[in-house]
């Protein structure tokens, strides 16, 4: 196995795909092998991507600004922000753990910043109980427009009646948007 220099010139060529991807992010999978049940990973994040407000029900997950800046914040089941708290790379506060079950998101503040993101156990998709859908919060209201003029609205997209919706329906919601742009193991 050779090593991964995680140097600019590596997070800059992420950032190119970062910047061409639909969800305007991109990670770069650090496991070496699929038998690793670790999950290690860099997020390249550009400043109009949209995170959904989701919780990890069994691991927590430890944050760490390698290049730009974020803002982290926790919310309770009811959708309510309880804290907030600005993460930069090289600054007084470049990482957080969050705990285990709360609500978060992630919200990007320079183009092109990169995280570093850890969590126990293999990766297991988000389930729809675990994405809090906020109908009025404007991070899924809003509509942005990138550099192009191109829309992007943000997801997830809550189901239009979740009283008819099939869990396939929101499933297929949530999976859009939390998965995909996964790239291959690097082996």
């Amino acid at each position: 196995m050779t090593h991964i220099k995680l140097d600019n010139k590596f997070f800059d060529s992420i950032q190119e795909q970062a910047e061409n991807s639909p969800r305007r992010r991109m990670n770069y999978d650090l496991r070496t092998s699929v038998e690793d049940s670790s999950q290690r990973m860099i997020n390249v994040l550009m400043s109009d991507t949209v995170v959904p407000i989701h919780r990890h029900p069994e691991t927590s997950e430890t944050v760490v600004v390698c290049r730009g800046a974020i803002r982290e914040e926790f919310y309770d089941d009811q959708g309510h922000k309880t804290e907030e708290f600005i993460l930069r790379a090289g600054g007084e506060c470049p990482a957080i753990q969050v705990p285990k079950g709360v609500f978060h998101t992630t919200v990007c503040l320079e183009d092109g910043s990169v995280i570093f993101e850890a969590k126990d156990g293999a990766y297991k998709p988000i389930s729809p109980e675990d994405v809090l859908y906020i109908q009025t919060h404007p991070r899924y209201t809003a509509r942005k427009k990138d550099l192009s003029g191109r829309i992007h609205i943000p997801y997830p997209t809550p189901p239009q009646n979740p009283e008819t919706s099939s869990p396939t329906d929101r499933e297929k919601s949530v999976t859009e948007f939390c998965s995909g742009d996964r790239p291959a193991l690097s082996l």
